[in-house]
């Protein structure tokens, strides 16, 4: 069984998940690139049923009408995105093994920031913005 971890910058909120990761991606979205502070964010989702907090909770802020976003109180960290699809999505740089976690595609690309040139090969999907 596949068991992975990750957590916040200082170390006071903490999760694990019993899963495979699902859908490794890159978002070049502007609500996710202000709320990490970075010109893209990579994320990875893991099923909420096998997904806990194992230290602390984020807290969490409506980032739009289908999502809510969770950072750490303390220090900031950006740490998960959560609709009603029965998934986390945590940002890959929050997790442990990082490194074993490769995005494998980008999305709402239509929004990469141009002086950003990723030459990676992966594909590039335009999404429809959220409200």
């Amino acid at each position: 069984m596949d068991i992975w971890s990750g957590g916040c910058a200082c170390g006071a909120v903490q999760y694990e998940a019993h899963a495979a990761p699902i859908n490794p991606h890159y978002c070049h979205c502007l609500i996710c690139r202000r709320s990490v502070g970075a010109p893209v964010v990579a994320w990875v989702n893991f099923p909420v049923a096998q997904f806990r907090w194992r230290r602390g909770m984020p807290t969490y802020y409506a980032s739009s009408s289908v999502m809510r976003r969770g950072f750490c109180e303390r220090c900031g960290s950006s740490l998960c995105t959560e609709e009603d699809d029965g998934y986390v999505c945590v940002t890959i740089a929050s997790l442990d093994q990082a490194a074993d976690v490769a995005p494998e595609y980008h999305i709402y690309a239509q929004h990469a920031l141009e002086w950003l040139r990723l030459a990676d090969g992966l594909p590039r999907e335009a999404r429809d913005d959220r409200a």
